[in-house]
């Protein structure tokens, strides 16, 4: 890709994935949030692209359907809403942004922002990078080990420079070796976690 355009990818920084009541709660998820508002504060991003979990009410990842995860991110609750700390944080700083929703088809998981559990296209976030001239890609939020990974996995399929910034996302499973797995398939696929 010619261009060096950067991005700013805020990956589901919302209520239900953050302690301490949310219903899918990231251990340590609400200590992304002020390492994220520093990085729009200390850099000049090209683009800002929020994603969120954006679910229908009969998802098939809710384990009241036979998923493996609790109702979480139902289109429009307060679950999924984004962060408020965050969100006064984006504006006070004047920082334009867009929201991509992932997860919206009920038969279809979407951890990543770019595509779905199959590899196809589930959001439009390719097409906005690529009409931007986006050539980089700064992947924060949670979870490093879900949506976090497979944003990046995909970001760095496409072409684009990848990295993940380490102080910036938070793990579902905390444990040393779980993270150390997640950070080598990350590197092993050439994103830089830094």
């Amino acid at each position: 890709m010619s261009s060096n355009k950067s991005c700013l990818l805020i990956i589901d920084v919302q209520n239900d994935f953050l302690p301490p009541n949310g219903s899918l709660a990231v251990p340590g998820g609400t200590e992304v949030i002020s390492p994220i508002l520093g990085l729009l504060k200390s850099q000049n991003w090209d683009i800002v692209v929020l994603s969120r979990d954006w679910h229908p009410s009969d998802h098939k990842s809710f384990d009241i359907h036979g998923g493996p995860w609790p109702v979480h991110c139902v289109q429009g609750s307060s679950g999924s809403q984004f962060n408020n700390e965050l969100l006064v944080g984006l504006e006070s700083n004047n920082t334009q942004y867009q929201v991509v929703s992932k997860g919206t088809d009920s038969q279809r998981e979407c951890y990543s922002a770019f595509n779905d559990e199959t590899g196809e296209p589930a959001t439009p976030l390719h097409s906005i990078l690529k009409e931007k001239g986006v050539s980089a890609v700064t992947v924060v939020g949670v979870a490093l080990d879900y949506c976090v990974k497979h944003t990046a996995l995909d970001s760095a399929s496409l072409g684009y420079t990848t990295r993940v910034l380490r102080d910036s996302t938070r793990p579902v499973n905390t444990s040393s070796e779980a993270v150390e797995a997640v950070v080598n398939e990350l590197e092993t696929a050439g994103v830089q976690v830094v």
